[in-house]
Order: C-alpha cells, then sequence, then structure tokens
C-alpha cells in the first residue's frame, strides 16, 4: 500500500489519524485493474525487449568468438570493431533484460480525490517511483480576533479606506464599495464567534521517488453561523444581510419527563447540528439572488443607514482596526480573498431554464 496523502502529497504514517499535513483521511489507494489489452501490450514489450537484449549479448559474444582473420590489420580493425560492439551491446542488452524483468512488477495506482481531481502513484517492486495529484485542502477555521469593524463604517469611508490600506494587507486597489463593507462586517461576525471562516486552498504536486513538489494557492472561503440568534438583532445592515442569507445551526428542546412542578423552569434548547459550511460566492449569490442590480440597490440603502445612524468612528480609527484584524488573522491574503469571492457571488446569475 501506498503511504502518501493524495491531497497534498505528504507521507502518512499509517496510524489512523489521516495526513499530519492537511489532516485528509487515511488514504485508500487502489491497483489499477489490469485489462486484457493492457496484458496483451505489457506481453508484447516484454518480448521484444526480452529478445533484443539477449540478441545484443548473443552479437558481442559471437563477435568476440569467431576471428576475422589472421592479418595484422584485420585483428586491429577486429579489436576496435570489438570495443565498439562490446562496450555498447553489453550494457545496451543487460538494459533490456533488467527492464523486462523489472517491467512485471511495475503497477499503477490511483486515488479518486474528490470534486473531479484524484491522484496517480507508480511502484516497481513496492517501491514508489513516481506520483502525482490534485486537491483542495481546507484549513482550519480561522483564529480572527475580536475587532470594533462596521460594515457601515467601512462603506462611510470607503474613500479613505482604498486608499490607505496597502497592497501587501490583501486589499485590492479599487474593490467596490458594498464588497468592501460586506468584507469588514464577515471580519467583525468573525470576530464575535457569530461566524465562523475558513480558508480553502487548490493543491498540485509530484512526486519523484524521493521528496515531493507543491504548487498551492488561495482558493475560496468558507462561512457558517455559529449562534441561532436572529439576523436582525445585528445593529449593522451590513451584519443582517450577511446572517440572513445563511442557514443558522439547529437545536432541539429537551424537556423533563412527567409532569412539571409549578413555575417549572423553561425547556432548555441545546445544539443539535452545526450550521453547514458554505462558499462565500454562494451565500453573496444568496442575497443578491441572481439580480445584477441588488449591489446598486444594497448601496442606496446603506447610503440612506448612514444618515440616521449614530455618530460613526474617524477613518483613521477603522484603517487601523482592519489592518490590525487582517495582519492578526493569520492570512496576510485573506481581504483580497473575501473581496474576490464577494465579487464572484455577485456575477453568479441563475442559469436560464432550456427550452
Amino acid at each position: 500500500m501506498i503511504g502518501l496523502c493524495p491531497q497534498c502529497g505528504e507521507d502518512v504514517p499509517g496510524d489512523g489519524n489521516g495526513c499530519p499535513r492537511c489532516h485528509a483521511p487515511e488514504p485508500r489507494w487502489q491497483a489499477t485493474p489490469r485489462t486484457l489489452r493492457s496484458i496483451l501490450v505489457g506481453f508484447l514489450e516484454w518480448f521484444f525487449m526480452a529478445l533484443g537484449g539477449a540478441m545484443c549479448l548473443l552479437v558481442a559474444f559471437a563477435f568476440c568468438h569467431d576471428w576475422i582473420g589472421p592479418g595484422l590489420g584485420q585483428r586491429i580493425l577486429q579489436v576496435v570493431l570489438g570495443v565498439v560492439v562490446v562496450g555498447a551491446g553489453v550494457p545496451v542488452g543487460l538494459m533490456l533484460l533488467w527492464s523486462s524483468f523489472a517491467g512485471r512488477f511495475v503497477r499503477t495506482w490511483t486515488h479518486p480525490a474528490g470534486e473531479g481531481r484524484g491522484a496517480t502513484a507508480t511502484t516497481r517492486f513496492g517501491r514508489l517511483l513516481s506520483a502525482s495529484g490534485a486537491g483542495r485542502v481546507i484549513r482550519a477555521p480561522l483564529d480572527v480576533p475580536a475587532n470594533a469593524l462596521k460594515g457601515l463604517e467601512a462603506f462611510a469611508h470607503y474613500g479613505v479606506l482604498r486608499r490607505a490600506i496597502p497592497a501587501k494587507y490583501g486589499l485590492a486597489n479599487s474593490p467596490p464599495r458594498v464588497d468592501v463593507a460586506l468584507m469588514a462586517a464577515l471580519l467583525a461576525l468573525a470576530g464575535r464567534r457569530r461566524v465562523q471562516l475558513r480558508v480553502t486552498s487548490a493543491m498540485s504536486w509530484s512526486h519523484d521517488g524521493k521528496a515531493v513538489t507543491r504548487n498551492e494557492w488561495a482558493e475560496g472561503v468558507e462561512v457558517r453561523r455559529t449562534d441561532a440568534l436572529a439576523a436582525a438583532t445585528s445593529a449593522d445592515p451590513v451584519e443582517a444581510v450577511l446572517l440572513g442569507a445563511m442557514a443558522a445551526p439547529g437545536a432541539r428542546v429537551f424537556s423533563q419527563e412527567g409532569p412539571l412542578p409549578y413555575r417549572a423552569a423553561a425547556a432548555a434548547a441545546e445544539p443539535d447540528a452545526e450550521a453547514p459550511w458554505a462558499r462565500l460566492p454562494q451565500v453573496i449569490f444568496a442575497i443578491a439572488g441572481g439580480d445584477a442590480r441588488f449591489r446598486r440597490g444594497l448601496r442606496a440603502e446603506l447610503t440612506a443607514a448612514i444618515e440616521g445612524s449614530a455618530p460613526l468612528r474617524t477613518s483613521e480609527s477603522v484603517v487601523d482596526e482592519l489592518v490590525a484584524t487582517l495582519e492578526a488573522a493569520g492570512d496576510r491574503t485573506l481581504g483580497a480573498t473575501i473581496v474576490r469571492q464577494v465579487e464572484q457571488g455577485f456575477s453568479m446569475r441563475d442559469p436560464v431554464p432550456s427550452v
């Protein structure tokens, strides 16, 4: 069995705990079944390689055994040609014979990794020769620190934010104003533990039998709610819009058996199931409903909300808070990834039904 993680190519110890790097389940590689065609092709390859190797060795032996003639010039010519034939024929013959023998013990393995990706590996005598694969790596939920960010404030101070946040903090130079407000609201909700955020990465890897080479890039952001409070409980209108588009965790009520005493305590509601993780573009699509004009309408609502809201913080305070939150979240490109995912969600449309 091959002890490689199909997601990232890391060596898996085989203790049942899965991959120590990306926490993928323990791999279950499967040997590629041999078809009649592959068996026939393999036999022909083995036959001609073995035949070629034997012929090279026989020619070298025959050339050394038979003399061309007694003349000195012929002897010198024989020695020169003998060195060429023996020096080339013997190594080539041995190599072909070895390849034909070792080829009988080469096996191909596959591992479906899901979502259209997978991994393949080749072994000989049970030893890894090469392997490659691609997968989707899901990171642990981000530990976003508590912060005082508000989506409405980020919307109000958009002009300062887009100029003051350098590119190294992950915010694009000119993202849409509503998208910046949604990013700040997500970070605020994650800081208060009302939602969880995690980054997913796409990875491709290859293994040459000795070391693994990886190529990884951020793919997206996933989000889920962690409380069952109503969306209207959030004072920030941007947070309320986000919470309303996400499924709340389920709950069940536990009641006591038998008759209850007078003024008994109310039945307790305890979490029954965690809310599912949802990709951020899907959440934004649920907000907009596939309407290309939704962002414009939301911008008008937030503009009106600023006029009737309490005094907002200064632009410098909002900028400092956003910079500190992005730096402490553990992913410097988090802001850019969120903004890109929000824009992708607004660009999604309902599929057109076929006639």
